[in-house]
């Protein structure tokens, strides 16, 4: 089992409400693609990781972040 597979079967669940919001995190152009995909059923946020392979569009239908994760923390620069 993978390490990071035993620290999941630790987790208790609890249930989730997204309130029909998504926030798409990656650094290449499926992430893009992922959120256009799910932009008319999903209230759609897109965060580009560092080091991003993808230049962040302009004029998108959804928010586009640039910046990293940090434990239960996020650290942004909006881009649009």
């Amino acid at each position: 089992m993978w390490p990071q597979w035993r620290s999941l079967a630790r987790c208790r669940l609890c249930p989730l409400d997204s309130e029909s919001r998504i926030l798409i995190y990656g650094r290449g152009e499926e992430t893009l693609e992922v959120a256009d995909l799910l932009k008319a059923s999903l209230d759609v946020t897109v965060m580009i990781a560092q080091p991003a392979q993808i230049a962040p569009p302009r004029g998108t239908d959804y928010p586009v972040m640039k910046g990293i994760t940090a434990r239960r923390k996020v650290i942004s620069a909006s881009l649009s």
